[in-house]
């Protein structure tokens, strides 16, 4: 269906995702399909020659389309056709959008684990010594119940959270570079 789609669209000014962390975040929003259609997209197009063309169907399309358009990442315009008075919606893909979502989106992530590190390193973690462990707790929760565990009645015992920042500390690690790199 990829090349058949991309043959039907040759010669016409189509959509490039050449940035490949572009690519895999449009992939994550909306699948392997939905980026073949964006690339194959032209400078403007309706849903309807998107899916005759395609092959897809045409709620597929839209939810593709309704999709990027949340995202601000697909734009239409409407317009009323003069014989029957229907609207007709041509849409256009922006992929600066797309960059600037992923950019924010990035920075959320990055923040919010920065977060959980800072929590990790500034806090003593409890768990419940059953079979079945039943929680993590701070050491003020540990301590104000007795340092038994509220759940079973267990007592609680002090965890080693090394592997878990260092875990955190290199993903933080990573983000903070692909963030420099956008």
């Amino acid at each position: 269906m990829r090349g058949h789609f991309q043959n039907i669209c040759r010669g016409v000014s189509l959509v490039k995702i050449e940035d490949e962390i572009v690519k895999s975040y449009l992939k994550k929003i909306v699948g392997e399909d939905g980026v073949i259609v964006i690339e194959a997209m032209p400078e403007e197009v309706t849903d309807i020659d998107l899916a005759e063309k395609s092959g897809y169907g045409l709620n597929m399309i839209r939810k593709i389309l309704f999709i990027l358009h949340e995202k601000n990442i697909a734009h239409y315009r409407k317009q009323r056709e003069k014989e029957s008075g229907w609207l007709t919606y041509y849409w256009k893909v922006d992929l600066e959008n797309a960059e600037t979502n992923l950019k924010s989106e990035l920075r959320r992530l990055y923040k919010n684990l920065k977060e959980r590190l800072d929590f990790e390193k500034e806090n003593v973690f409890y768990v419940c010594s059953s079979d079945i462990p039943c929680g993590r707790y701070t050491f003020d929760y540990a301590s104000a119940n007795y340092f038994t565990c509220p759940v079973c009645g267990a007592d609680l015992e002090s965890e080693d959270n090394t592997e878990i920042i260092e875990k955190l500390d290199k993903r933080v690690e990573e983000l903070e570079k692909v963030i420099k790199t956008l």
